[in-house]
């Protein structure tokens, strides 16, 4: 038995925890007042249950079922199943849940000829967290898999008229997930899927003063370009369970003639990290520097060695449960 009870009191911020550490998890990012906000995504919570979120709008539903456990703070209790609901005066309508004489809930959507054009759940004219677009004409299914808000969204299938596969893979906002990323200065959008990550210099607004990694739970490899971050105070890599490599380039974390007192770069808990390089000039007034419990851990390189590079030299150093 599902534990619909458990799910219904869940806070927000507890599934916002939960959607970043999962592995079906695909979350938006954007990048305010100094660090990153979840602003909408699905995550698959176990089974056919799965959890649509928004700014504004949560849905928890069960897909197998049938079945809405959660919207916002809405009485499911009164939501009526099994209507015919015209949708306008040219014919086009629904069959299956309404709520105050709206479209709520799982259903089929058919189009003023009597074809079906949507099976899922669909609030309004929004589809949501699962269902089947059709090619009206053929009768065929042209979509199957996760939406949020209206857009494919997690996993899903594309097929073409010939009901030949498309595409069979991950989605997010509407189009194919890419692994692989460049931040860039104009990036306003970042996904936790995100296993290649390059950052170039300047890409985040200069009152950023904590980074934390964490928000990236896929991530494998992370690349800073020279000249990035001259404010940050605290950079957190931690718990990260996929990530192999970090380089930082060239003063990087360091702003010249000021001495970013208290300052701090942990680095902990990242079984499969083997290599970390720090640029020369990069996070030079760091006061602290933790490398805990990285047992895969291969190779630590700071700066050059025929040159003066000004790494961590007010730094404390602590090594901990690294084998």
């Amino acid at each position: 038995m599902r534990c619909y009870h458990r799910l219904k009191k869940m806070r927000r911020n507890d599934w916002f925890r939960e959607m970043i550490q999962s592995l079906d998890a695909y979350v938006l990012y954007t990048a305010n007042l100094g660090e990153f906000c979840g602003s909408n995504g699905i995550i698959r919570l176990y089974d056919s249950v799965v959890l649509e979120l928004d700014y504004d709008w949560c849905v928890i539903a069960d897909s197998q079922a049938h079945k809405l456990i959660r919207v916002n703070d809405t009485d499911l209790s009164q939501v009526q199943h099994h209507q015919v609901l015209d949708l306008n005066d040219d014919g086009e309508r629904w069959e299956g849940d309404v709520l105050e004489n709206a479209v709520f809930g799982w259903g089929v959507a058919y189009d003023k000829d009597n074809r079906i054009v949507y099976e899922g759940f669909r609030f309004g004219a929004i589809n949501s967290c699962y269902g089947a677009q059709y090619y009206p004409d053929l009768g065929v299914i042209e979509y199957r898999g996760n939406y949020c808000k209206g857009k494919r969204w997690g996993k899903g299938v594309l097929y073409d008229r010939k009901e030949n596969v498309l595409f069979d893979g991950e989605w997010v906002d509407g189009v194919h997930l890419e692994r692989k990323a460049t931040i860039e200065p104009s990036t306003l959008l970042y996904h936790n899927c995100i296993e290649e990550m390059t950052i170039q210099s300047e890409s985040l607004h200069p009152f950023w003063r904590n980074l934390d990694f964490s928000f990236f739970p896929n991530l494998r490899r992370l690349k800073v370009c020279d000249n990035a971050f001259s404010e940050i105070e605290d950079v957190k890599i931690i718990g990260m369970a996929k990530l192999e490599s970090v380089l930082i380039g060239n003063n990087c974390f360091f702003e010249d003639g000021d001495l970013l007192d208290g300052c701090h770069f942990f680095v902990k808990e990242c079984p499969r990290l083997k290599f970390i390089k720090v640029g020369i000039d990069s996070m030079q007034a760091y006061s602290h520097l933790e490398l805990t419990n990285l047992p895969s851990l291969e190779s630590v390189e700071f700066g050059d060695l025929n040159v003066t590079s000004n790494c961590f030299i007010y730094a404390d150093l602590v090594l901990k449960g690294n084998q």
